[in-house]
């Protein structure tokens, strides 16, 4: 929630459209029952989005949740340039898959 940076990366090799992904040299540790932000930097604005996807329901997929989005605690959050996403619109979507794999 203070947006300390667990892990970076920068897309090498990416194609001119569609779905890019970035491997990190190591996997992210994560705990149960914390919320963390993953975001991506578009320098160029070509993003994929879906706006109120976090409107009205929370999103579970592979042992992760995207809670709904409220006026308390929104969801879908953006940065206009580098730093950490706290900017929201319309519970937006940008559409940044997380590869999870729980420990044994």
């Amino acid at each position: 929630s203070a947006g300390a940076l667990l892990a970076s990366g920068t897309f090498d090799q990416e194609s001119a459209s569609g779905w890019q992904a970035l491997t990190f040299a190591r996997p992210v540790a994560v705990r149960r029952g914390t919320e963390y932000v993953v975001s991506y930097f578009a320098p160029h604005g070509y993003y994929a989005a879906t706006p109120f996807a976090f409107a009205s329901a929370d999103r579970h997929a592979g042992g992760l949740s995207a809670p709904r989005s409220a006026a308390s605690r929104p969801n879908g959050a953006f940065a206009d340039a580098h730093g950490f996403p706290t900017r929201t619109f319309h519970a937006t979507n940008y559409w940044v898959d997380v590869d999870f794999r729980p420990r044994g």
